[in-house]
């Protein structure tokens, strides 16, 4: 596949956006506290040729694209492959890029869904149900490899992260794709409706169902 060129910052180690995140992710509510200003004024300095804007833009998205790719296709070669192409596409259809019609946080992962639909007609695979099929021990940073880390978090983190691929199964599909986009990509509200096609008002009644299963589910497992 076609790589990012010299002057585009490299790709953030595999797994990193899983090791930030952890378990309780899914229940932050202020994982997805929205930075649609931000993104509006880099990508207005992007479009006028400024690079640092590219870089920072880069590193606002692929770490949110990988975190929420990984959780619909089986393999994280697959899931690097296909956040690697999103930003490509993203960085090459800048120009023609519009913010009047559409947030770009909802671009940008549109985008990643478009992809993930070829992906599987491509290789005729069906889309993960929960998340990710497993989390492995590569994905999550060993902890007796810090300074000071105890290896049993990194057991009790894969442990946690598991617990959650699980629970994400009682889900109806639509309800993992509003938790994924909502806690995995930082969506706000609008750019998950925008993406989605939907109303924000269903966006929330949506999110709140996903949480309350959530939490029961993980409460009894």
């Amino acid at each position: 596949m076609e790589g990012l060129t010299a002057a585009d910052p490299p790709p953030r180690a595999p797994g990193e956006a899983v090791r930030q995140g952890g378990a309780s992710t899914f229940f932050d509510s202020n994982a997805a506290s929205g930075s649609e200003r931000h993104d509006r004024d880099l990508v207005e300095r992007a479009k006028a040729g400024d690079p640092q804007s590219l870089g920072l833009l880069f590193d606002n998205f692929y770490p949110r694209v990988f975190a929420y790719l990984r959780h619909r296709v089986a393999r994280i070669e697959d899931a690097e492959d296909l956040a690697q192409e999103c930003l490509l596409r993203v960085f090459r259809g800048l120009d023609r890029y519009e913010q009047r019609e559409v947030a770009f946080g909802a671009w940008v992962f549109r985008i990643a869904q478009n992809l993930l639909t070829d992906h599987y007609r491509r290789h005729g695979a069906s889309p993960v149900a929960g998340g990710a099929a497993s989390i492995d021990d590569a994905e999550i940073e060993l902890a007796d490899e810090r300074p000071g880390g105890d290896p049993a978090d990194a057991v009790q983190l894969q442990f946690e992260m598991q617990e959650v691929i699980r629970a994400m199964e009682r889900l109806t599909e639509l309800e993992r794709e509003v938790v994924r986009l909502r806690f995995l990509a930082e969506l706000s509200i609008a750019e998950t409706a925008a993406t989605l096609g939907k109303r924000e008002n269903n966006i929330k009644q949506l999110q709140h169902k996903a949480i309350t299963k959530l939490r029961k589910a993980l409460s009894t497992s």
